[in-house]
């Protein structure tokens, strides 16, 4: 004899506990059989309006709680690029040279191997071009380094006075920070040439063009953003900037270079700023700071710090070249960080960096929002003030459940059934062959029968009397799913003859 039994739920997580008036007799040694189901598999989208909009972040306890906003839109699985995107560049948007722990740090969300949301604020304090403990990711064309006076960068004797950048240049490896970072040099030694038209100038720029930095093929004209001396000791900075109305040539400022004697505490240090979403041209004097210029950050594009000195040592030499490389490269053994240990400039002195440890935080807008990047909370933070820290969602992102197949579970009917993921039985019923990626994407509707019902042994010895039928519907890897409205499914008991 067999029986049909019938199971409807609105349950949102495909989870059926259906309770029936009759009793529900399933004599021993009784067999079952999933015959068919209905469901509308939720579209895994996110509505983002005015109430939840804004995330909330935190790397600095000093700082503290940081904002950032998503543009008002439905977001599903085909927008998730865009989605991330969006958080990357506006959480790193908030971030600031001025505070110490913010320098040098890189927002990223991204998906981990098993599919789950990922946050990720990693911090890396500066390396120092002017020292010989850097590594090889940083590569010397007619410069050297040397520990001299703490540190200087200068010309390598003998290297071509050609006044290219190509013959006199240093470049790393490793793509700038693309959050919060700088890339500067203090000024240790210049003396005017004898003749003030030989090649003579020092200073720090930005490229994308890391091919022609590999080949020694570089030229001025391709740093996006530089900022240089000029031949004379008593002249003003030149800079590059894209929003210069000549962005192929270096532009004059009218800021005057500040120089009081070699390897003197109060001379200029100069360079770029990453902060807040902008990059900026900065000379910082002894007593006051000066912004040659700002431009809005393309986080699209990939910056490598360059530095170089076309005058022979005797006349141009920088100390104290600290730059911030990308705090998410994991390949880097021989990177030296440091702080800064030099005598300052009279307030405001530049920006300092630091590796202390801090309390990261990270808040959700709201429970609908934290639940669609798959987290069951909304806030989170480090259990205790560390140097690094990423959060991972507890469960599989939402819009990334692209199943091959659906299993079908008992919960309270014992089945002999095994499966492979688990290494081990479970009580699985049926498995339906149907690929999210085939559904109808505008109504998400699951329908399948298979052509024969396949009859499953239940492990039961003695007679069992229910009113009470569970089960539920999983992904091939065991993942909740998400189902919007009436669900159904229809099992066939057979009983022994």
């Amino acid at each position: 004899m067999n029986t049909l039994v019938k199971l409807n739920t609105f349950d949102n997580k495909g989870v059926f506990d259906v309770n029936f008036n009759d009793e529900i007799i399933i004599p021993p040694k009784s067999q079952i059989a999933f015959q068919s189901c209905s469901l509308k598999r939720n579209a895994a989208r996110l509505v983002v309006d005015a109430f939840n909009q804004d995330f909330q972040f935190q790397v600095s306890n000093t700082a503290g709680l940081k904002t950032f906003s998503i543009s008002h839109d439905t977001y599903s699985k085909l927008t998730r690029t865009h989605l991330f995107k969006q958080m990357i560049e506006n959480a790193n948007k908030q971030l600031s040279v001025d505070n110490a722990k913010e320098l040098g740090t890189e927002i990223t969300f991204f998906l981990d191997d098993d599919g789950k949301f990922k946050y990720q604020p990693a911090h890396r304090s500066y390396g120092n071009a002017a020292k010989t403990n850097q590594g090889d990711y940083l590569v010397y064309t007619g410069l050297e380094a040397s520990n001299t006076g703490g540190g200087e960068l200068k010309k390598t004797a003998g290297s071509a006075d050609s006044g290219l950048l190509k013959d006199n240049y240093l470049f790393s490896k490793i793509k700038f920070v693309n959050g919060c970072g700088v890339a500067r040099c203090k000024i240790k030694e210049f003396v005017n040439r004898a003749d003030l038209a030989d090649a003579a100038g020092m200073g720090v720029g930005l490229t994308t063009h890391i091919n022609k930095l590999t080949s020694g093929t570089i030229e001025f004209e391709d740093l996006e953003f530089a900022v240089t001396t000029p031949a004379n000791v008593a002249s003003n900075y030149n800079i590059r900037h894209p929003s210069q109305n000549h962005p192929n040539t270096f532009k004059a400022t009218t800021t005057a270079i500040g120089y009081s004697g070699a390897n003197h505490n109060s001379n200029d240090v100069f360079g770029i700023q990453l902060t807040q979403g902008q990059i900026k041209i900065v000379v910082h004097k002894n007593g006051s700071n000066v912004i040659l210029s700002t431009d809005t950050h393309d986080f699209n594009k990939v910056y490598y710090v360059v530095y170089f000195c076309l005058a022979p040592a005797a006349n141009n030499k920088i100390k104290e070249c600290r730059f911030n490389i990308d705090p998410l490269h994991t390949d880097l053994t021989d990177h030296i960080e440091e702080l800064e240990d030099e005598a300052p400039l009279a307030a405001p002195a530049p920006p300092r960096t630091t590796s202390a440890r801090t309390t990261y935080k990270f808040n959700f807008p709201n429970e609908t929002t934290a639940e669609y990047f798959g987290f069951e909370n909304v806030n989170h933070q480090s259990a205790a003030a560390v140097n690094q820290f990423q959060l991972v969602a507890q469960n599989i992102f939402s819009n990334t459940m692209d199943a091959d197949n659906y299993l079908v579970e008992m919960l309270n009917i014992p089945l002999q059934s095994f499966d492979s993921f688990i290494n081990g039985r479970m009580n699985l019923l049926a498995v339906i062959p149907v690929s999210e990626r085939i559904i109808d994407d505008n109504t998400g509707i699951i329908q399948y029968e298979p052509n024969t019902p396949y009859y499953i042994s239940i492990n039961n010895l003695n007679s069992l009397s229910l009113r009470n039928i569970r089960l539920r519907i999983l992904t091939a890897d065991h993942q909740q799913i998400i189902t919007d409205g009436l669900s159904s499914v229809n099992i066939l008991i057979k009983t022994p003859l």
